[in-house]
């Protein structure tokens, strides 16, 4: 291989391993990462909160999801007749509007309906849908069927000089297929969007979000031709990172499982397919020149301490807080003993939920603080007529949600929590508690709920 393909090898596997690092990165710590974020997005001006939000859009190009997307891209653009550089421009343009509207309309949906949204992922078949479709971009990865566009926005194209219509669709397409990875961090934001209440600031913000999502895959789009004649001739290292991108799809599809496969079959399934990858592509897959073959061990060996890591990173702590079911039993008794309650609701397929349980309730301090509080929990995953009716009571606008009511009943919405805080500030949140159990609650709302029996 001459000094100058080597160089262009060399710089080309670079950059694509940088970029599926922080993708994995980005994948498994993003969701916590972006509800700790919105957390804490209170308090902070719209143009601070827009620029987060452009940063996580930003960073969702770094996601599985997003990778089928950046071929289609690239052929669909380097194909069509541009127009010149002003109509290549104004088709990029039209391409991230498509992006931009799909989240944006979803976004803002998604922020208006609060927990309406999140319990419709709690259902079996909206989990296997999603999870169906990570699989099924996996086998494209693998080369068992090919993603192609839509025959409608061929016709559209070809019919347009420009394809300026198709290039619109196009962006709706796209949106389409990195859906699925984008939802965690969608989700982490219809938190603090709840607690604002404003449709305009929702619509800001995910605008914001959808912008940093558009914007790589507009300028792959802009720069389609230059970027196929910049990328090596196709080889044993493409077919490589297609089956790279093929794996990283099935661990997406296993996380999004988790809710129906329990945590720790999900956790074992997820080991394993990084496990079953990095032996495939560091040390099964042929071909390559002598730098390849290093390349591929030593990514084989990488791979394989990380899918150990993802066991030992997702095993939950052996202390946490006691939490009791919700019962009208366990709120008199609390009531008869003037205890104030602590009350947690939940589900399986809350992400965040399992970040606030698995790193601020198992941490000694937050134990201890909430020991005086008799902590009860309401589960939502299956999201019954009487636990719904108890979220509405309690004024749950999204999950995790956590209530507090003073030993009368009384709820004090000043310190309710709403979404992720880690064990630092959910410490302060508690001495904001502890004063407001100080003042006189005579004018508290009770939830209608108390005082009703069980079978009620």
């Amino acid at each position: 291989m001459p000094s100058a393909r080597v160089s262009k090898f060399a710089a080309t596997t670079s950059a694509t391993m940088s970029f599926i690092l922080v993708g994995a990165a980005f994948f498994v710590a993003g969701p916590a990462w972006a509800a700790d974020e919105a957390a804490s997005f209170s308090g902070r001006s719209l143009p601070v909160v827009m620029a987060l939000s452009f940063l996580m859009g930003l960073l969702l190009n770094a996601t599985p999801c997003v990778y089928p997307v950046i071929p289609i891209t690239i052929s669909y653009f380097g194909a069509r007749d541009s127009g010149g550089k002003g109509g290549a421009m104004l088709a990029a343009l039209l391409y991230w509007a498509g992006i931009t509207v799909m989240y944006s309309a979803l976004g803002t949906a998604a922020a208006l309906t609060g927990g309406i949204l999140g319990q419709a992922l709690s259902y079996t078949p909206v989990i296997i849908i999603l999870s169906a479709i990570l699989v099924a971009l996996a086998l494209s990865m693998f080369g068992l069927w090919e993603v192609r566009m839509p025959t409608g926005l061929t016709r559209v194209a070809a019919k347009n000089r420009a394809g300026l219509s198709g290039s619109f669709f196009m962006g709706l397409f796209s949106g389409v297929l990195a859906a699925p990875c984008a939802g965690p961090v969608v989700a982490g934001l219809m938190g603090h969007v709840a607690e604002v209440g404003s449709p305009l600031y929702g619509l800001a913000v995910f605008v914001a979000l959808s912008l940093g999502l558009g914007l790589p895959l507009a300028l792959v789009a802009l720069f389609s031709e230059r970027i196929a004649a910049l990328l090596p001739r196709a080889g044993d290292w493409m077919i490589w990172v297609r089956k790279l991108f093929g794996f990283l799809l099935l661990a997406a599809a296993a996380y999004v499982a988790m809710p129906l496969l329990g945590q720790d079959a999900g956790r074992w399934l997820l080991a394993m397919i990084i496990a079953a990858g990095a032996v495939y592509l560091g040390f099964v897959h042929k071909g390559g020149a002598r730098f390849f073959v290093f390349f591929k061990k030593a990514f084989g060996v990488a791979a394989l301490v990380a899918a150990a890591l993802v066991v030992w990173l997702l095993q939950a702590p052996d202390t946490h807080v006691a939490w009791e079911k919700f019962t009208m039993h366990a709120v008199r008794q609390a009531v008869n003993e003037h205890r104030p309650m602590a009350v947690k609701f939940t589900a399986e397929w809350c992400a965040y939920c399992k970040d606030l349980q698995r790193t601020t309730f198992s941490d000694p301090r937050v134990i201890k603080a909430l020991g005086p509080f008799k902590t009860l929990v309401v589960d939502l995953t299956a999201g019954t007529p009487k636990e719904r009716r108890i979220a509405r009571q309690m004024e749950v606008p999204g999950l995790p949600t956590l209530v507090f009511l003073d030993g009368s009943g009384g709820m004090m919405r000043e310190v309710t929590l709403v979404g992720y805080e880690n064990a630092d500030e959910f410490l302060l949140r508690m001495k904001m508690v502890d004063v407001a159990l100080r003042q006189d609650g005579a004018d508290r709302a009770k939830p209608a709920i108390i005082g009703q029996s069980d079978e009620e």
